[in-house]
């Protein structure tokens, strides 16, 4: 509806413009926040990652003997990703503490991997996939003069 005003130019009168626009606003907003969720939760998860295989690498680097390392890196891990709350909940890990079988006065290092699959498919946004593999490592040297 086309009015007139003392100024001489038309008003538009936009009847109804505002529930439009919010019903065409709001689920694209929505569909942003749940972009930013799903961002947010693999970089946490990318970050727990890299610091349990760090926690895990100096716990393994400080062992006597590779299978003591081996164990002692598994438990960190498994430590760490719990008191984090981590979405990652079926770590596949490797460990390389084979430098610990070498006598004294050798260099050496010890690495932990750890992969995981980060749940997506829980935020139902169009175009994100199912589930995200994240992998985090870590490598240390060995103190060469330690027994």
């Amino acid at each position: 509806m086309i009015s007139q005003r003392k100024t001489g130019r038309p008003q538009v009168w936009s009847r109804g413009s505002v529930s439009l626009e919010a019903i065409i606003i709001i689920p694209a907003f929505l569909l942003f926040l749940t972009l930013i969720i799903g961002i947010a939760r693999v970089a946490i998860a990318q970050a727990d990652l890299h610091a349990a295989a760090v926690q895990a690498t100096r716990t393994a680097a400080t062992a006597p003997d590779p299978a003591t390392g081996d164990t002692a890196a598994r438990q960190a891990i498994s430590t760490f990703l719990t008191s984090e709350s981590s979405p990652c909940v079926a770590p596949v890990i490797e460990t390389d503490t084979a430098a610990l079988a070498l006598p004294p006065g050798q260099p050496g290092q010890v690495r932990v991997t750890v992969t995981c699959p980060v749940p997506l498919s829980d935020l139902m946004l169009p175009g994100l996939p199912g589930q995200v593999t994240l992998s985090g490592a870590f490598s240390t040297p060995i103190d060469a003069y330690s027994s």
